[in-house]
């Protein structure tokens, strides 16, 4: 068995039965998908769909995080939207990957003070961060929720000019009322379903962290990607069968 973790970008020029999958990016997290078969057809399914594709394997450059590369027809097969993350499990003996969304990722982060004013409707997130809790590109400069405990607050997303950034900053007001203290440690947790970013004190050494250093410019990644993915809402009928699984 091979198994990894990886987000979907839809991309209109994608042939329906081929998909691109690109490794080695620079925030992506260990995998050994590299033992599935390049250039060759392979049964795909999620859930109770299926289907044969080509999987192609590229070397991922100037990338945030390891993704799939499909066509808008081949995500609304599988019920997937663009940004949405997957996990992939590879079986070498009947040459088939299962894929099953994953609608919450977690990370370790520094709190940083945000001491600029105006900022008490905004939470700065850097790009690598946002790789590695799920947070699609679209997401960016629209709110999500923030909680801790019984506490929650719409915030904001908004990348700080240093993109490779790996920490989180808020006002003083924020952090006060969300009970936090700057320049520790927090764990993260993302849930793509709700948009809702949970803070906890209770961070685990399987999350990511920052002693991943991102080697590639994440802003280059980006333009390239937002050039050519669009974003479309998939069937329903794919989508209620494929999400309960």
């Amino acid at each position: 068995m091979a198994r990894g973790i990886v987000d979907v970008n839809v991309w209109a020029e994608m042939e329906n039965d081929r998909i691109i999958l690109v490794l080695d990016c620079a925030g992506g997290w260990p995998n050994d998908l590299r033992l599935i078969p390049d250039r060759e057809s392979i049964t795909v399914k999620r859930g109770n769909v299926s289907s044969q594709i080509t999987m192609v394997q590229e070397q991922g450059n100037e990338c945030a995080f390891n993704y799939l590369e499909m066509s808008a027809e081949t995500a609304r097969t599988f019920g997937l939207q663009h940004g949405d993350r997957v996990q992939l499990t590879y079986n070498e003996e009947t040459k088939t990957l299962q894929m099953q969304r994953l609608n919450t990722s977690s990370a370790q982060a520094t709190l940083l003070l945000d001491s600029r004013r105006n900022k008490d409707e905004v939470i700065t997130i850097g790009y690598v961060l946002l790789s590695w809790l799920g947070i699609p590109d679209h997401a960016v400069g629209s709110a999500i929720t923030l909680s801790r405990g019984a506490v929650n607050k719409k915030l904001k997303v908004v990348v700080p000019e240093n993109e490779l950034d790996e920490a989180f900053s808020m006002s003083a007001s924020n952090i006060k009322a969300m009970g936090l203290t700057p320049r520790k440690k927090w764990k993260l947790t993302y849930d793509q379903d709700t948009r809702t970013l949970n803070i906890s004190s209770n961070a685990s050494s399987t999350t990511a962290g920052s002693s991943r250093k991102s080697k590639r410019s994440a802003s280059t990644v980006r333009s390239a990607q937002s050039a050519r993915l669009q974003h479309y809402k998939p069937a329903k009928t794919a989508k209620n069968k494929a999400r309960k699984h």
